[in-house]
């Protein structure tokens, strides 16, 4: 069915009406396989559809979060630094949701994505107050931030086994997932340009 893609997108050329398409991304900020989509899949493509789809972020990843008598503590794949990295991440998607791709791709592209003193140049980069997001960590804001974020990500169906997972129009698919992380631009140019999402989103079937 993958197939079908690329051969509407060279009948039509991609001329159908744009449609907003809803883009959530769960990824954690020190994998490998998330640092890869966000710099050779979803960076490029971003700068060019940007305008047709709506980006939701979901730093979290295969962590555990769990709350002693008002206090969250969590447990993620790349360590302390990873937990770090996500809260930061959770608070630019709170605080400037607008801006959140792109100080994101920005992080990645940097070489680590939890490092404050890349993360802080990201922040100027994309007009982010840093002493703000500051303020987010150290009130509390970032913990519970992440911790939704973690409720979030555990109630996806089927489970998230994989990082970073891709889900259009809150509908998850095993083949759209693949696609996703083989050829994200190709995909969502695709669906964007139905007139309906959802039968699009449908009619895409496991990667032959």
């Amino acid at each position: 069915m993958s197939r079908n893609i690329f051969i509407w997108l060279v009948i039509c050329g991609c001329a159908a009406p744009a449609i907003a398409l809803k883009v959530s991304i769960y990824y954690e900020t020190l994998c490998g396989d998330t640092i890869h989509f966000f710099v050779h899949q979803f960076a490029p493509a971003y700068s060019v559809i940007r305008n047709n789809i709506h980006v939701d972020l979901v730093p979290f990843g295969k962590a555990t979060a769990v709350n002693n008598s008002g206090t969250w503590n969590f447990t993620c794949q790349g360590g302390p630094n990873e937990c770090h990295g996500n809260k930061v991440h959770s608070c630019v998607v709170e605080l400037y949701h607008m801006r959140s791709p792109e100080f994101a791709i920005c992080a990645f592209q940097s070489g680590n994505a939890a490092s404050d003193a890349n993360l802080q140049l990201c922040a100027t980069e994309n007009n982010i107050t840093w002493s703000t997001i500051q303020e987010c960590m150290t009130s509390g804001q970032a913990d519970e931030l992440h911790a939704a974020n973690g409720i979030r990500t555990t109630s996806v169906e089927p489970e998230i086994t994989f990082v970073p997972t891709i889900i259009y129009n809150d509908i998850f698919k095993v083949s759209l997932q693949n696609l996703s992380l083989e050829n994200f631009f190709t995909l969502a140019t695709f669906l964007q340009s139905n007139t309906n999402v959802e039968v699009a989103i449908s009619s895409v079937g496991p990667i032959e």
